[in-house]
């Protein structure tokens, strides 16, 4: 077979595991789909030494795709073994989740620049993190295995994947919201933080706006973050504190943007927690919005905007368990 009949079988091979069964594929399709859907091509071999059918596939196990497939890391293979719990549930006939529509070139570059962390999106890259992983994460996860040091960072990476949970991992639904208030400041639940800066130059702070670059401030911070407030705003820009009249503008613009917002996202919240979500989008493969967020965003929405709020690097966390709980540490 020709270099131009084999690319052109691998095409078909790709089209056949996008549309069919992974229990119908064959040992070739299998090897399609990891090579160019799961872009895991240093596992080809093993694969095609071992893996003969999409059948044996979803029966693999942890140990199965470290002994057997000498995947040794642990972050790939959770990637595997979701990407199969996804595949599997869709044998039923209700299709992939739509974190499976978000591939690892989509998270490293797109999303890590929405949230304003550009500079981790080498090793996001490097442990292949797609929707369906990206889903999973953990405080842990970011520190030891993504070199996210910073609480600060890691708490905002938390309340971004906490925003596509509220959206169902829906791109297309976060992208029409993002194009509805490009222009227009309201719904800054779904601003990136390029928008946020843009927001930050509309309200004529233009000379402070460049510092949220690389900051990890995103709408999602802003809104879903209760301790959040016009001080840690403030901090993040570098406002100092004797500036009274500049924190104040920015009190006030931040009061008018942000009271309806964190009402609307607790509805949102609330509304989510009634839907039903199927099993592939709860914990260990997409899983739901934390129960405690409502409960915070609710107490977010009687926060004083104008209290002090700490920058402090190694500040105690206000609610241990949320990712939000220490933001004001950026």
């Amino acid at each position: 077979m020709s270099d131009g009949e084999e690319q052109l079988d691998k095409l078909q091979q790709v089209e056949l595991a996008r549309t069919v069964p992974m229990s119908r594929w064959r040992a070739a399709t299998v090897q399609a789909w990891l090579e160019v859907i799961m872009a895991m091509p240093m596992y080809m071999r093993a694969c095609a030494d071992n893996i003969k059918s999409g059948k044996v596939m979803l029966t693999l196990t942890d140990t199965d795709l470290e002994t057997g497939l000498g995947i040794s890391n642990s972050m790939h293979r959770r990637k595997l073994r979701l990407a199969i719990d996804d595949y599997r549930q869709a044998e039923s006939g209700h299709g992939l989740s739509n974190a499976a529509e978000l591939d690892h070139h989509w998270v490293a570059q797109a999303w890590l620049n929405d949230v304003g962390l550009p500079q981790y999106a080498q090793f996001f890259h490097t442990h292949l993190v797609d929707g369906r992983l990206l889903s999973t994460l953990t405080r842990a996860d970011l520190e030891k295995q993504l070199h996210v040091s910073k609480k600060a960072h890691q708490s905002s990476l938390l309340l971004g994947i906490q925003l596509l949970h509220i959206l169902n991992f829906n791109k297309e639904l976060l992208q029409a919201r993002r194009a509805d208030c490009e222009n227009q400041n309201f719904d800054p639940l779904v601003w990136s933080c390029q928008r946020i800066i843009k927001w930050l130059r509309d309200i004529d702070l233009t000379e402070y706006a460049g510092s949220l670059q690389n900051s990890g401030i995103h709408g999602a911070v802003m809104v879903l973050d209760p301790s959040f407030n016009t001080d840690s705003m403030a901090t993040a820009l570098g406002i100092s504190a004797s500036k009274h009249m500049v924190r104040q503008h920015l009190s006030e613009k931040m009061k008018a943007l942000l009271a309806t917002a964190r009402l609307d996202a607790e509805q949102e919240v609330e509304t989510m927690g009634r839907s039903t979500i199927r099993h592939n989008d709860r914990q260990h493969a997409l899983r739901q919005v934390r129960p405690e967020v409502s409960s915070n965003l609710k107490s977010s929405v009687e926060v004083n905007s104008t209290s002090v709020i700490t920058g402090c690097e190694d500040a105690t966390p206000q609610l241990e368990n949320s990712p939000a709980g220490d933001l004001t540490n950026v």
